[in-house]
């Protein structure tokens, strides 16, 4: 048996079977979780003041596949593209980090003169190289509240459940679940 010393991590690129067994295989050594094979968002909910600049995190592993993350506001069709690390013009939106670096996992943003309108749930998101790019995977959203508005959007707490909360007072108002298209507000 070899001692521990010897071993060195490797970083790899798996396609997307090959990630889902490598996920299922970690799951089952103590101290080794699968969050190091997710988008990571770091804060579930941010309150900020209009005129403020608001910071988002988010850690995406470099074994994923190749291709580009993207920051939406929302979430499907109506979903909004608040900024892409490929280029485009996002005047209020700036990115954090070093994004062209080899090895960067670093995808956070800044966005600046914060108004009530940027209120809502942001996502960073990773998608795989393709023609067209197809989504590969999300962050777990941040819901964003600005100080003198009344939260509109719902909180997601899973793919099944979110909940409603009132900023100021830090309290649930109402839960929502979601099954198969169909709404219920418990």
């Amino acid at each position: 048996m070899r001692p521990n010393s010897d071993l060195h991590p490797v970083s790899l690129t798996l396609p997307g079977s090959e990630q889902k067994k490598w996920e299922m295989i970690l799951s089952f050594f103590p101290g080794t979780t699968n969050e190091m094979l997710k988008v990571q968002q770091a804060e579930l909910s941010q309150t900020v003041s209009p005129g403020e600049t608001l910071t988002l995190s988010c850690s995406v592993p470099d074994s994923f596949p190749k291709g580009p993350v993207l920051w939406f506001k929302g979430t499907g069709p109506n979903r909004q593209l608040i900024y892409s690390f490929r280029g485009g013009l996002f005047p209020r939106v700036k990115k954090t980090g070093n994004t062209t670096k080899a090895g960067n996992t670093d995808f956070s943003i800044r966005i600046s003169e914060i108004s009530l309108a940027d209120a809502g749930t942001y996502f960073c998101v990773k998608f795989k190289e393709g023609k067209p790019d197809i989504e590969y995977q999300s962050g777990q959203g941040t819901y964003v509240s600005v100080n003198g508005e009344f939260p509109t959007s719902w909180l997601p707490l899973s793919p099944h459940l979110s909940a409603l909360m009132l900023p100021q007072q830090q309290r649930l108002i109402a839960l929502q679940r979601r099954d198969e298209g169909q709404s219920q507000t418990l």
